[in-house]
């Protein structure tokens, strides 16, 4: 079964909604979702792991994850899993990394549909030109994150 929590994250992202069953977090959300409040063991553990990540003191997550899509958009999540903590890549980078420089605007669609944001760094995806581009809680929340990975770096 899956179920449903809230978690309080810092202004601006504010509310998230985690979604999840006994094993896997399956979506990080801005949008409550139909599924049963109540906590698993994954949720306990993914909202804590997000509570320390906003607080600066976590850089990796090891909440299991379940991701199923098609190949070339697991293939782009897997590379957005290996951008390191406060660190950035462009669209156009991780085009290369998955498949040729060629597949930046499929790269960004593959991004735009990632369901575990944040634990999934999408938001460490940005323009070739340096620019906050593409991201689906908002341009304030990317620079946010960024922010506050740039601030958790010792």
């Amino acid at each position: 079964m899956i179920y449903c929590c809230a978690f309080n994250a810092p202004k601006p992202v504010g509310t998230i909604y985690l979604t999840g069953d006994d094993d896997y977090l399956h979506s990080i959300s801005k949008n409550k979702t139909t599924h049963p409040q109540g906590e698993t063991p994954v949720l306990s553990f993914a909202a804590e792991e997000l509570k320390q990540y906003f607080s600066g003191k976590l850089q990796v997550f090891k909440t299991p994850i379940r991701f199923t899509s098609s190949e070339f958009r697991e293939k782009c999540w897997s590379c957005l899993r290996e951008i390191k903590y406060g660190s950035t890549i462009s669209y156009k980078d991780q085009a290369i990394l998955v498949g040729g420089p060629n597949y930046a605007r499929a790269v960004a669609g593959a991004n735009n549909k990632n369901l575990i944001p944040i634990m999934i760094p999408c938001h460490r995806v940005i323009g070739s030109d340096g620019s906050l581009v593409g991201f689906g809680w908002g341009l304030e929340i990317k620079q946010y994150l960024l922010d506050l990975e740039k601030s958790g770096i010792k």
